[in-house]
């Protein structure tokens, strides 16, 4: 079988490869960074296996293999600098970075929360807290409506029960989406 080499890519970011890992090594010990903000979904993958999910509008010029290395990197760093738990690094079985259009198209992210539809009196006032309760999440948006996505139905099922709660009078919805667009 022929091997095919290529040439290293091209470094094409608006950050240098260290200011994605510093980035992303502070806003793993909880520290809230510049926008676009990263939204990291870490779960379970074994019983000793963790996966990583970073969906970050930085990665648009970044190759998957140096955003996988960045995720690891970051890992290692905050493991060694602010981890007050046990070591993620050495555990981490899947890492992967995506933008959010590639998140979407790839179906990294099926379960979502979106809001009941409008009831006929709310104003813009309703719509400006449903979306500020939506944005910690990692908000999407779409023409019809805004709504938060994730990789496991666990996390998504935590968010509904706390937006639920923080807003009852919105009413919310739990969707999965099968990977052709529909949900179930």
């Amino acid at each position: 079988m022929p091997v095919i080499r290529t040439l290293p890519p091209r470094w094409l970011a608006r950050l240098s490869r260290e200011e994605l890992v510093d980035r992303l090594h502070r806003e793993l010990g909880g520290e809230e960074t510049a926008a676009p903000r990263p939204y990291i979904f870490q779960a379970d993958l074994a019983e000793s296996s963790q996966q990583a999910f970073v969906i970050w509008e930085e990665w648009k010029d970044v190759s998957p293999p140096e955003r996988m290395h960045i995720i690891v990197d970051a890992y290692e760093r905050w493991d060694r600098d602010g981890n007050d738990g046990p070591a993620i690094a050495p555990i981490l079985g899947i890492a992967v970075g995506a933008t959010t259009a590639e998140a979407i198209r790839l179906n990294l992210l099926p379960f979502a929360v979106y809001p009941a539809d409008p009831h006929p009196g709310w104003d813009q006032s309703r719509w400006s807290e449903i979306n500020d309760a939506l944005r910690p999440y990692g908000m999407l948006e779409t023409r019809a409506v805004a709504y938060a996505a994730f990789p496991t139905r666990e996390m998504r099922d935590r968010v509904w029960k706390s937006l639920s709660e923080k807003i009852p009078w919105g009413g919310w919805h739990r969707v999965e989406f099968a990977g052709d667009g529909v949900d179930r």
